[in-house]
């Protein structure tokens, strides 16, 4: 019983140490939440309190005991280890903080410049730098951070020493090993600044019709418009020609071909198109136009223009009119469709200059 009470007798002044470090840290940790909290009132705050809160506290917690350990009597002397760790630990936890704020600020951009308005442009180009400098900020934040984590150790002090002796050789072998990543990421600066491609642009690549999906430090992912995704090295978008439909603005001049027959009446059918057009809310009213092309031997090609504000909302548009159109030929002029047909010449009149001698013939329109 004297050996119990002399022990916690003697660890009496550690627990009240441990007791009062406890305390602090949560009255920082809640001071510091009360704070972000307040943040809360102004939209940008609201994203970056969602972000860093807990981020926040636990750097405030590790931050607060590393300041504190080392001064209270009751853990001298403190082993190298625990404030090693602690140190570890703050800079950690302040790199992952330096993260989640920019994280919350690119919400906040993503919630103001919103790509699905009608005129996207502006949004769709904002969206594409700040997507590509939080990549690039990440990447500088753990480098950053792990040159420090090293540097708090002895040997990693050295090594660094004799890096920097070595520095000359060692650029050069880093230059020529990431060669290629250097061209990725300076065709991803080229790209972000002077916005060849943006996030949501329609594009033609690769024979393939599709829209930016996403923009990362290496690659660029097109989503088909059958729900795939073409990968592609983002120095593709620097060094090879593509189409980008939506460069200037985000409203789409949209095509349909029909091939008709030669006495196909064209009035009635630009009005049939009027019709479509003035029902149908995606079109945006700026531009409408039914167009004879080409005329081939058996056919008449034409082509009917509208434009839509988006390049989805176009390629709905066209499927509705060459709906609409097809619909109104069958139902009002079914012999204006082409057709291979058989027309039979009466004998007699196989007597009639220009008339061949044939009972029948194959006309094709």
């Amino acid at each position: 019983m004297e050996f119990e009470s002399l022990f916690n007798s003697t660890r009496l002044p550690l627990r009240d140490a441990l007791l009062q470090l406890g305390g602090i840290t949560i009255a920082v940790a809640g001071g510091l939440r009360l704070l972000v909290s307040g943040l809360r009132r102004s939209p940008l705050g609201k994203h970056l309190s969602k972000q860093v809160g807990t981020a926040i506290m636990v750097f405030s917690a590790l931050f607060s005991n590393r300041a504190i350990v080392p001064q209270v009597p009751s853990f001298r002397p403190v082993p190298e280890s625990i404030i090693l760790s602690l140190q570890i630990g703050c800079i950690v936890s302040f790199a992952w903080l330096l993260m989640q704020a920019a994280r919350g600020m690119r919400c906040f951009l993503d919630e103001r410049f919103d790509v699905n308005q009608p005129d996207n442009l502006r949004s769709r180009r904002v969206r594409t730098q700040v997507a590509f400098i939080e990549r690039i900020f990440d990447v500088i934040v753990v480098v950053v951070s792990l040159a420090v984590i090293i540097g708090q150790f002895e040997s990693g002090r050295k090594l660094s020493t004799g890096l920097l002796a070595s520095a000359g050789v060692a650029s050069l072998v880093i230059g020529l090993a990431a060669q290629r990543t250097l061209a990725n990421l300076l065709a991803g600066f080229q790209i972000a600044f002077t916005s060849p491609i943006r996030i949501d642009d329609a594009v033609v690549v690769e024979n393939e019709w599709g829209w930016i999906e996403e923009i990362s430090l290496t690659y660029v992912v097109v989503r088909v418009w059958d729900r795939r995704r073409l990968v592609l090295p983002i120095t593709y978008f620097v060094e090879k020609p593509f189409q980008n439909w939506t460069r200037k603005s985000g409203q789409i001049l949209g095509s349909v071909f029909l091939e008709v027959a030669h006495h196909t009446p064209f009035e009635p059918l630009n009005q049939e198109l009027n019709r479509i057009l003035d029902d149908n809310p995606l079109w945006d009213g700026d531009a409408r136009v039914l167009q004879v092309v080409e005329m081939k031997e058996r056919c008449v090609q034409l082509r009917a223009l509208m434009t839509a504000r988006s390049s989805p909302e176009c390629w709905d548009l066209r499927c509705a009119v060459r709906r609409g159109l097809i619909e109104y030929l069958v139902k009002n002029h079914p012999d204006c469709l082409p057709s291979t047909r058989l027309s039979m010449v009466p004998p007699q009149a196989a007597s009639v200059p220009g008339v061949a001698s044939l009972n029948c013939r194959r006309v094709s329109v």
